[in-house]
């Protein structure tokens, strides 16, 4: 399948040619991609994991590249409930962002998970952010936003959210 080509396209680009690079980097992010919707939250996980050393000295656009293929990881685990792993991902992608990772997707992750930590206040903040960051003011942000703000009690601010999200 199409993981199978990313994974030769990678191993193709293991020489030290730096004009190789962001082709590696976003050949992984497909491998990624693909592992993911195959259900294979595991083996994209593994193909992160033999790719961070290259990750962490990587910069630029590759890097860029490199975080979204982790913060996917992240997400999937996620979405599979595996909040520890989610986690890891999640800081992983973080770090080698350098904090600085401007995207809505990675504020609406974030807020997950300071969510499931008990964290409403940072989630909340976290969601606003994704929401402001987000090009077509997607309406699964406000959802989220509003569902966290339903757990502080927040109830008639949710609906607002809520509102917002139609």
């Amino acid at each position: 399948g199409a993981d199978a080509e990313y994974s030769k396209a990678i191993a193709l680009s293991e020489k030290k040619d730096p004009a190789l690079d962001e082709v590696k980097a976003w050949n992984l992010s497909l491998l990624v991609d693909s592992l993911i919707k195959e259900g294979k939250v595991d083996e994209a996980a593994a193909a992160v994991d033999k790719n961070l050393p290259v990750a962490e000295s990587s910069s630029g656009k590759d890097r860029e590249w490199y975080v979204t293929a982790i913060a996917a990881v992240s997400g999937a685990y996620m979405g599979a409930g595996k909040n520890t792993e989610s986690t890891h991902y999640f800081e992983l992608a973080e770090s080698l962002s350098g904090g600085a990772e401007e995207s809505s997707s990675m504020h609406a992750l974030k807020g997950h998970i300071l969510r499931l930590r008990g964290d409403f206040r940072g989630a909340d903040a976290e969601y606003s952010k994704a929401i402001a960051l987000s090009e077509k003011k997607d309406p699964a942000f406000y959802e989220v936003k509003a569902w966290n703000l339903q757990m502080m009690g927040k109830v008639k601010d949710a609906e607002k959210e809520l509102q917002k999200a139609l």
